[in-house]
């Protein structure tokens, strides 16, 4: 009979917090099996809400330290010892939880042999001094590379080895010898070369606390000394002997400077240039009206002879003699035509007959 009608419930919802408790799992292992690490554990409360627990919640997680893993771990080869040549890099062994006493006792260390040119870098000795010390020049250095093979070092970054330089701090006028004395015999002057290394002269001046020495000296010679002597004179006689002079010196004014014997001054000579034939007048024409012929005398006689009439009489004689036989060929003609009119006079003979014996006619003389 109570089908029909509604069960009354026999339960209900209802929500308790009395009991609430954390419930915790088991902690897990420790995160590591070497060294330092954690574990965990899950913490809830049984009604899935955490404010219904109202305790502080146990911990979810506490550190741990495990040895029984630990083990020497290799780690990577150190640099090598040498950063520019041979050198030694060695394999490190590592224990994971950072404290030796936690592996078992340490093996020998690794290491290899290892060559290294990371750190290779050209190296420089310092500067030679200048190769010239007057002017322009060199000056050198030593470049390496540090482990003795330069293919080592970078190639674009060597530096350069030698260089140019200037360096006046040894300059000094550079004087040759004397040349020869310009002259051979007598006053002459002797040069040299003068000149500064560096090709410039202030170099050497030293703001003129080094003038430049003298270029060139008086000097005296006489091993070329030749007696000098001017041109003959002409001949004293024109026509006959007589003598011609000279004049003879040494160059530098002293006899004593030329060796040797001393030339003639003096010696004998004989000119015809002067001798000629002395013509008189010609005489009167031996006609006074019309052709005829006249003469003259001719005789060769010194040109000077007028000159040397105050000589001695025999000596002009005698020159008169030596003048004939010089004056050469047959002489000057001592006869010649000629014509006159100095006598002409009209010469009248008589009348001829008369042209005509019988009337008008002419007559002619």
């Amino acid at each position: 009979h109570c089908k029909d009608l509604v069960v009354p419930a026999t339960t209900q919802l209802c929500y308790d917090t009395r009991g609430c408790s954390w419930s915790t799992s088991q902690w897990s292992l420790c995160s590591t099996s070497c060294g330092e690490g954690e574990k965990t554990r899950r913490v809830r409360c049984p009604s899935g809400r955490s404010e219904d627990c109202s305790d502080a919640p146990p911990l979810t997680m506490e550190l741990c330290y495990e040895t029984e893993g630990c083990s020497w771990i290799a780690a990577d080869w150190s640099p090598c010892s040498a950063t520019c040549g041979p050198g030694i890099q060695s394999l490190p062994l590592i224990c994971p939880s950072g404290n030796v006493s936690d592996c078992p006792p340490e093996p020998n260390a690794t290491s290899r042999e290892c060559y290294g040119v990371s750190g290779c870098d050209w190296q420089t000795s310092s500067w030679s001094s200048c190769s010239n010390q007057c002017g322009e020049g060199v000056r050198t250095r030593d470049v390496t590379c540090p482990s003795g093979f330069e293919a080592d070092c970078p190639p674009d970054r060597r530096p350069i080895a030698v260089e140019s330089c200037s360096d006046m701090s040894s300059c000094s006028w550079a004087v040759s010898e004397f040349s020869n004395c310009s002259v051979s015999c007598g006053d002459g002057l002797r040069s040299r070369l003068i000149t500064c290394p560096s090709g410039l002269a202030e170099d050497c001046d030293q703001n003129g606390t080094n003038p430049r020495p003298p270029y060139s000296e008086s000097c005296f010679e006489v091993k070329g000394c030749e007696w000098m002597t001017t041109p003959w004179s002409a001949c004293s006689n024109t026509c006959g002997q007589g003598s011609k002079i000279r004049t003879v010196s040494c160059p530098t004014g002293r006899e004593a400077d030329c060796g040797g014997m001393v030339p003639m001054m003096e010696m004998p000579c004989s000119e015809t240039a002067g001798c000629g034939w002395e013509v008189s007048g010609w005489s009167t024409c031996n006609a006074t009206c019309g052709s005829g012929y006249q003469t003259r005398t001719a005789e060769c006689t010194s040109k000077d002879q007028e000159a040397n009439e105050s000589d001695d009489s025999s000596e002009m004689e005698e020159s008169n003699k030596s003048a004939q036989v010089r004056c050469r060929g047959e002489g000057p003609p001592l006869a010649q035509a000629c014509f006159s009119t100095a006598g002409c006079t009209w010469e009248v003979h008589d009348w001829s007959s008369c042209s005509n014996g019988c009337g008008q006619g002419i007559r002619s003389r």
